[in-house]
């Protein structure tokens, strides 16, 4: 029925599967059955239909907050796809709803923002941010970010950027307090015993220590590094919402625009 024509038919089962997975049995059918949920649901966040949407998200909500990040991590790229695709839907409808979805995986899945944010952050930026062809992004023949002049007859285009703006910040803070890995938060060791020998092995690959890394290893880990393009992205953006918004408060304390 997920995949049923009527947009009424799919409303009531996501309703009647939103009611098995919070039931007294909805953590079995979650262990049992969650790539199959998550598969279905995700081409659904991108439905023409807004309660479709928004029931999908009361769903999956439920269903990873249910779910360790070990048993997610085989599924990561396909919410990483699907996740994309509602932040550069043509909609603009489809897009602001993707932006309630990376609060639920911010919350519920941690490890899933620490991992992918490098690929999530561009998406989110993208919403905001001039095309490659408008004369505002191009600077002295360069490419520069630089906020989009969008606007839509439901949100105001600086109501749009801050809350853009709001998910890069909560994905960022994610970033900076989730380790590496789920199981890195402590050393993780396990005794196995073999012809009266104890052998001991790391569940988790170590990390280097400072004073094996080379000069060459800083270099190349400084070039890889994704944050550093993001930062590129984010703080013209920032800068000139902040500018805008500064101007429509002085316009409306004094009548008029900021000299800023």
């Amino acid at each position: 029925k997920l995949s049923h024509f009527s947009q009424s038919v799919k409303a009531e089962s996501l309703e009647g599967l939103k009611e098995l997975l919070t039931g007294e049995f909805g953590g079995n059918l979650v262990r049992d059955k969650l790539s199959l949920i998550i598969s279905k649901i995700l081409p659904l966040c991108a439905d023409q239909e807004r309660k479709v949407r928004r029931n999908c998200l009361d769903i999956l909500q439920a269903v990873l907050s249910q779910v360790d990040s070990l048993k997610l991590e085989p599924l990561y790229p396909l919410v990483t796809a699907h996740l994309s695709c509602c932040l550069t839907n043509l909609q603009p409808s489809i897009q602001r709803d993707a932006l309630p979805l990376i609060d639920t995986l911010v919350i519920t899945a941690p490890h899933f923002i620490n991992t992918n944010f490098s690929r999530i952050l561009p998406d989110c930026l993208r919403q905001i941010s001039a095309s490659s062809g408008d004369t505002n992004s191009v600077k002295d023949g360069k490419r520069t970010a630089a906020v989009s002049n969008q606007v839509t007859d439901k949100i105001s285009s600086l109501e749009w950027r801050t809350n853009v703006l709001l998910r890069v910040d909560n994905i960022l803070q994610c970033v900076c307090h989730q380790p590496d890995s789920p199981g890195q938060q402590g050393h993780v060791s396990k005794s196995i015993s073999f012809d009266g020998e104890i052998l001991h092995t790391s569940l988790y690959p170590r990390l280097h220590s400072s004073h094996q890394l080379t000069k060459q290893d800083l270099v190349k880990k400084a070039k890889q590094d994704p944050i550093l393009d993001i930062i590129d992205r984010i703080v013209p953006l920032v800068l000139d919402s902040w500018v805008e918004a500064q101007g429509r408060e002085d316009k409306k304390k004094s009548g008029r625009t900021s000299f800023i």
